[in-house]
């Protein structure tokens, strides 16, 4: 590869130092790959630093993943994983859903109890204290599920956030 001396148009300098880092870090591979000797810490015994033998490249840093490609297991497994995240996410579209028809129902029978607590021929055929507890029932099964809603649509939304593609690794 040739990499030149200097480069044009540099006026901030940015392009020398991208060059210098470069070839700093590519004189550190080279000498990782030949696992060379460097000067290590001081050694007060022997009055002198110790030599440290490089540790050696690792597989994956000689040949890039880039180059490589994916076995069947591993296309399979990343393959599961999405299927996975799709079906929790229909999964919690499906909550999402129901809990909202059981929200719309608890709705519907609250304003039901309400018009009928108003009704004053139900109030004296019922009884006033019936009509207030079914009311006040209604009223609970509309507010323990709002709750129950929230989460749910919560969870859409963050499953809807993750990128299957991108989260896999």
């Amino acid at each position: 590869a040739v990499l030149p001396k200097y480069f044009t148009l540099d006026g901030d300098g940015k392009k020398k130092a991208w060059r210098k880092n470069f070839i700093t870090h590519f004189k550190g591979l080279v000498a990782r790959e030949r696992e060379d000797e460097v000067p290590g810490a001081w050694n007060p015994e022997k009055g002198k630093r110790d030599m440290v033998t490089l540790q050696a490249l690792p597989e994956a840093e000689l040949i890039g993943d880039v180059y490589l490609y994916a076995t069947d297991a591993e296309l399979e497994k990343k393959e599961a994983k999405i299927r996975s995240q799709i079906s929790k996410l229909e999964g919690a579209r499906t909550d999402v859903l129901v809990l909202e028809h059981q929200a719309a129902e608890a709705e519907e029978a609250f304003q039901t109890a309400l018009a009928n607590a108003r009704d004053p021929e139900l109030k004296a055929e019922v009884g006033k204290d019936l009509l207030k507890e079914r009311v006040n029932t209604a009223k609970l099964a509309k507010k323990k599920l709002a709750p129950k809603l929230n989460r749910a649509k919560d969870r859409v939304r963050n499953l809807e956030r993750m990128d299957p593609v991108a989260n896999l690794e």
